[in-house]
């Protein structure tokens, strides 16, 4: 096997490691030409020869790390401890990547982001920004991580679904398909987030509860326990469901097609939204015209949330 690049003899410090400056014996077309100087390494087990993977700029791979097949590493990213980054994969910016995570695929990992612990990027997911990866996290599929966004523990975020903000994704939860964490949202313990969801400002899902379909929190509702919110369902500030019954959703309510979303708040009392804004219950009733089907519905919604708390002994909760 013919080698690729050649080690120079000049060297720097970065994070009490040495590396040296690299430069390119043969042109990987769209990387770099022959004869160009690239990025720097502590030995040629971190740059394969083999594959037309790169370390460019001034971007440094030191430890047990790898860089394997096409892979690029540039700009000022680092990879470090027992990192792989393999497939098509690229770090660039100033990335960090260290421990024994492993970008994988065509995955991006730019910007200031820090991806540590064991954790995997891979397929076409993208983690950018300040965003960090860490624990034993998979980001996958189209997934995207950004701006401040934390994913950590056994946390997944897949298919196309998108954090960012200061969002938190931890333990074992899930987001995937379609689903949008942002703000200061929280998604943790053994929570599920898919379909279109959207969770916002400072809303929180978590113990075993599953938010899906259309659904949009905001404010600081929550829905935890054993909560099963579906539908296009808007829960806002005070929104706090732990049990299946805690929401009422129902679709096209009047002959404007207006949606109306009953749910459990904080004080144990029923709350609504119409469309996107909350009204409480007294005011629906009161609004000139107040269709009948609407009076119905508030019994309807009180019966099932109320009533099925007092069965279960839960009337404050």
């Amino acid at each position: 096997m013919s080698k690729k690049y050649e080690i120079l003899d000049v060297s720097r410090k970065v994070g009490g490691a040495t590396v040296y400056r690299i430069r390119a014996l043969r042109t990987i077309p769209g990387v770099v030409e022959a004869g160009a100087l690239g990025g720097y390494i502590a030995g040629r087990k971190n740059l394969s020869d083999m594959g037309d993977c790169w370390v460019g700029g001034s971007a440094v791979v030191s430890g047990d790390a790898v860089v394997e097949d096409n892979a690029l590493v540039l700009d000022r990213a680092q990879v470090r401890g027992h990192a792989r980054i393999l497939g098509t994969a690229c770090v660039k910016g100033h990335a960090l990547v260290e421990g024994h995570a492993s970008v994988l695929d065509m995955a991006l990992v730019t910007d200031s982001t820090l991806i540590g612990g064991t954790a995997i990027v891979t397929d076409q997911a993208t983690v950018s920004g300040s965003a960090i990866v860490r624990g034993q996290a998979r980001i996958e599929g189209s997934a995207s991580v950004f701006d401040n966004a934390t994913i950590e523990g056994r946390a997944v975020v897949a298919d196309s679904a998108r954090v960012c903000g200061a969002a938190q994704v931890r333990d074992t939860a899930t987001v995937m398909e379609q689903a949008y964490v942002t703000d200061e949202a929280q998604v943790y313990n053994d929570s599920t987030v898919i379909g279109y969801a959207r969770l916002k400002d400072r809303a929180q899902v978590y113990g075993n509860a599953l938010v899906t379909d259309a659904v949009t929190m905001r404010n600081d509702a929550r829905a935890y326990g054993n909560a099963q919110v579906i539908g296009a369902a808007t829960l806002e500030r005070n929104a706090d469901l732990y049990e299946r019954h805690h929401f009422f959703y129902v679709a096209n309510a009047s002959n404007d097609f207006e949606d109306l979303t009953f749910y459990r708040a904080a004080d144990g009392s029923v709350h609504v939204t119409l469309d996107n804004f909350r009204v409480p219950v007294e005011d629906l009733l009161n609004q000139k015209d107040c269709p009948t089907e609407w009076r119905v519905l508030v019994s309807l919604a009180e019966a099932r949330i109320l009533g099925a708390d007092l069965e279960f002994g839960r009337k404050d909760a």
